[in-house]
């Protein structure tokens, strides 16, 4: 719409249809779907698996992404997951699966502590 009035060099315009893609393929679904907090763990887990897969279109903004979205982890806890109990998209099977895990993790009667997610380059993550 406004290609008249830039003068863009070839890189430019090669690195503007990269950043265009990557908001049409990736970026949009999980900028709409970020207010709603109990699909906030299923969405998460997504992005992550569409970051990864992303690899088909540009290796290396999937790798800086990746990166980049595993120093936002930090906020993922046994609460948060919690929040998938209530959302719809998350199938039965996975909730019970869920409340097993729970109760097998309460009769050990040990606290680990919180648990930090880590990504790894071999892993079916990032």
């Amino acid at each position: 719409m406004f290609r008249s009035q830039f003068r863009l060099t070839a890189f430019e315009e090669k690195g503007l249809l990269q950043m265009c893609l990557f908001a049409v393929i990736l970026y949009l679904k999980a900028w709409f779907m970020a207010p709603l907090a109990a699909s906030a763990p299923l969405q998460d887990l997504s992005l992550l698996q569409d970051l990864y897969e992303y690899r088909q279109h540009n290796e290396a903004i999937s790798n800086a992404a990746c990166k980049k979205m595993e120093h936002h982890l930090w906020y993922l806890s046994d609460e948060l997951v919690g929040l998938a109990f209530f959302d719809s998209e998350v199938p039965v099977t996975v909730k019970r699966k869920m409340v097993q895990a729970l109760r097998s993790s309460d009769t050990n009667g040990q606290c680990a502590g919180p648990k930090r997610i880590t990504l790894t380059a071999t892993g079916p993550l990032c």
